[in-house]
């Protein structure tokens, strides 16, 4: 069974090879040598998430273009005055954490982020309702943001259960690792047959192919963080 599945894996790893070469500007096949190096993955340093900047999300193209045709529809006072989009920083989802790693949860940006920073009612009540440029534009801006606000609220979710399960996961490898160690000593000493030995490697190899996928997933899951917050930032 394991070995039926071998040339489904080696198709879409060529796949993704001819797709890495040409996102590289390169013909299929070009740099499969450099990209069939292989590297071990390095672990995911958790706190890099709360080392982001002020204005993280502000940072967002679709943000600041729907703000700048929001403070153009605007008088120039009201230009000169208004703040927009204050300061904010995704210390704001997590707390400063001194010990493991999600200890608080980092979601429900409606309690910790949107309503302290954006209180849209008071920014609407500033701009002239008569006017159907300034109307629209404001609520083009509105949308926007709420709109990467939902896609961080995704990505942080996404990857704070991830990384739960990955945990999990981990475990049961450990677990797995261990019953297999002591299987094939209890066999060594003639109180396991060659079978227990077969059924443990067996579960062994399910458990690590369970968690490599896990792995994969939480390095795509904190790209999508970096991509709902408009890019990456210095940790």
């Amino acid at each position: 069974m394991t070995e039926s599945s071998i040339p489904t894996l080696q198709t879409a790893y060529d796949s993704s090879l001819n797709r890495l070469n040409v996102l590289l500007g390169y013909p299929p096949g070009s740099k499969d040598a450099l990209l069939k190096t292989t590297q071990e993955l390095k672990p995911l340093n958790h706190r890099i998430l709360i080392a982001a900047p002020a204005k993280v999300l502000a940072t967002r193209p679709d943000i600041r273009a729907a703000e700048r045709r929001f403070a153009a529809s605007i008088s120039a006072k009201y230009v000169a005055e208004a703040e927009w989009f204050p300061d904010i920083s995704l210390t704001g989802f997590f707390g400063r954490l001194a010990g493991a790693p999600f200890t608080s949860t980092p979601w429900g940006l409606s309690a910790s982020l949107a309503q302290p920073i954006l209180n849209f009612g008071q920014i609407e009540s500033q701009i002239d309702a008569s006017d159907a440029q300034q109307k629209q534009a404001f609520l083009n801006y509105q949308q926007t943001v709420l709109e990467a606000l939902e896609d961080m609220e995704n990505a942080l979710s996404s990857y704070l259960h991830e990384t739960l399960r990955n945990a999990s996961l981990r475990a049961g490898v450990a677990q797995s690792s261990t019953a297999d160690t002591l299987v094939k000593q209890q066999h060594d000493n003639g109180y396991a047959s060659f079978l227990d030995v077969l059924v443990a490697d067996r579960n062994l190899l399910i458990a690590e192919s369970s968690q490599t996928p896990s792995n994969l997933l939480l390095r795509i899951d904190l790209v999508n963080i970096y991509a709902a917050a408009g890019g990456g930032w210095n940790d």
